[in-house]
Parts: structure tokens; sequence; C-alpha cells
């Protein structure tokens, strides 16, 4: 566990470092960016701010320098302190940081809060600076003594006219590469659109129109002539060999399959089971037949002789048994009449 924490730590403070040392470039970057505006301003614009007569511009660039500077310092004190990891430059980092954001901040507050008396005031410097600017143009241009005025008027018409130049170059380039690509595009979209859609339009009419009353003509007459010729002499000669060949093949194939199936089928299939079945009924049939006529007969027949038989039999063995016990007995004469009768 111990061991993973000082893995968690170790990874949380080589992240922490960079991601600090990435800000602290950034901030330096920054910072020599608004120096170097600084120093542009009072090496390559000088001759411009001779020309003004307040020293206002000339202070603004070298609040700029210090700014710059500041910035410049305190990134790399931040750079410095993350790499090397020392408490103390850490904490002058940290103050400087502090000091600049309270700068910013209260900078902030004071444009916000005089913004409405800023802007007119602003107005009027400039109108104060065009005029004294054209003022001192005009009065002090070539004039002894001012040297410097002259010289900063002369090359501000070389940059006018280096400017004119170069804005007139670039324009003619510009608008002669983006006419020339924007004239071949539209011509190739526009011809492409409108050939696309008129020439598919009017081919469309015109082929459907021409195909129909040519096709309909050419078709017409061909299949009239074609279907002539087909039929007369195509048809007849094909039709008399077709059939005479379809003929032959046909019905010697068609016999030959018809016998081979009919009889195989005949021998096989009616002989077992046509004749079983006729077998079967005729059987069935004549045993029903035979056995209910012979089956009434016999019981007609069988009853007749049984009652016959079993009658005579019966009745001269009862007749003899009563006269036995009759005549063995002495009965009254009207009983043995009576017997006798029976």
């Amino acid at each position: 566990m111990a061991d993973a924490e000082e893995k968690t730590n170790s990874c949380g403070t080589i992240c922490l470092k960079y991601l600090l040392f990435i800000f602290n470039l950034f901030f330096w970057l920054a910072g020599g960016a608004v120096m170097a505006v600084g120093i542009w301003t009072l090496v390559d614009k000088s001759d411009y701010i001779s020309l003004l007569s307040s020293s206002t511009y000339s202070a603004a660039a070298f609040i700029l320098i210090g700014a710059g500077a500041v910035v410049v310092f305190t990134g790399m004190l931040g750079c410095c302190a993350t790499i090397r990891e020392q408490r103390g430059l850490l904490i002058v980092f940290f103050v400087l940081l502090l000091l600049i954001f309270l700068l910013e901040i209260t900078a902030g507050i004071l444009a916000y809060v005089y913004y409405q008396e800023c802007f007119p005031l602003c107005y009027q410097l400039n109108a104060e600076l065009r005029a004294d600017l054209k003022e001192r143009m005009v009065q002090n241009y070539q004039q002894p003594g001012q040297e410097h005025i002259t010289r900063a008027i002369d090359h501000l018409q070389q940059d006018v006219r280096q400017s004119s130049i170069y804005l007139s170059i670039y324009l003619s380039i510009y608008l002669s590469i983006y006419l020339s690509i924007y004239r071949s595009i539209y011509r190739s979209i526009y011809h492409s659109i409108y050939l696309s859609i008129v020439l598919s339009f009017y081919l469309s009419i015109y082929l459907s129109i021409y195909l129909s009353i040519v096709l309909s003509i050419v078709l017409s007459i061909y299949l009239s002539i074609y279907l002539l010729f087909y039929l007369s002499f195509y048809l007849s000669i094909y039709l008399s060999i077709y059939l005479s060949i379809y003929l032959s093949m046909y019905l010697s194939i068609y016999r030959f399959i018809y016998r081979s199936i009919y009889l195989s089928f005949y021998r096989s299939i009616y002989r077992s089971i046509v004749l079983s079945i006729y077998r079967s009924i005729v059987l069935s049939i004549v045993l029903s037949f035979y056995l209910s006529f012979y089956l009434s007969i016999y019981r007609s027949i069988y009853r007749s002789i049984y009652l016959s038989i079993y009658l005579s039999i019966y009745l001269s063995i009862v007749r003899s048994f009563y006269r036995s016990v009759v005549l063995s007995f002495e009965l009254p004469d009207s009983c043995i009449e009576h017997l006798r009768n029976l």
C-alpha cells in the first residue's frame, strides 16, 4: 500500500510539475511578445514618435517593455523553480503571479468604473493628436533645426508609398489569382451544369421524338419485310424440317418410353396390386354370397330335419312311456280312453 501511494504521489507530482512548466513557458512567451512590441515601437517607429509633442506614446512603449520584462522574468523564474524544485523560488514566483493578477484585476475594475469618462477623453486626445500632428508637419517640415521632423515625415511618406506599392501588388496578384480561379471554377461549374441540364433536356426530347418516329417507321417496314420473308421461306423450311425430325424422334422415343414404362408398370404394379385387389374383392363377394346362401339353406334344412327327428323320437318315447305307465297302473277306463286318444 505504501509503495502504491508513493507511486501515485510521484505521478501526480510529475504531472503537476510538467503542467506548471508548460504554463510558465507560455507565460514567458507572452511576456517576450509584449516586450518585443515595445522595443519595435521605440526602435523602428522612433521617427514617428518625434512628430508628437507629448511623451505619452513613448511612455506607453516603455510601459510595454517594462511589463514584458516583468512577465519574462516571472516566466523564467517559474521555469527554473519548477525544474530545480526549490521552495524559495516557487514562493517568489507565486508572489509575483499574485501581484500581476492583482494589477490586472485593478486595471479591469478601473476601466469598468471610468469607461464613460475615458471614451470622451480618448476622442479628445485623438482630435488633439490629429490637430497637433498636422500643425507640426506643416510648420516644421524642412525648417532649420527641425531635421528629425523632416526625416520622420520623409520616412512616413516612404512607408506610405511602399505600403501602397505592396498593397497594389498584393491586390493585383490576389485579384488576378482569385478572378482567374473564380472564373475558371465558375465557368466550369456553370458550363457543366448548363450543358448537363440543357443538353440532357433537349437531347432527351429530340431523341425521344426522333427515335419514336424513325424507329416506328423503320421497325414497321423492317418487320413487315422480315415477317414476310421469314414466314414465307424460313418458317416453311424450318417447320418442315423441324416437324419431320421432331415427329420422327418424338414418336420413336415416345413409343419406346411408353412401351417400356407401360409394360414395366403393368407387369410389376398391375399384376401385383390390381390382381390382388381383384382376387380379394371376388373372394369376398363369393364368400359372402356363399355363406349367406349356405347358412340360410343349412339353417332351414337343419331345423326341419332336426325338428322332424326330434319330434318323432320325442313323441314316440313319450307315448311309449306314458302307455307303459298307464298300463302298469290300474286307472279308470275314462283315463285310459283319454290316454289312448292322445
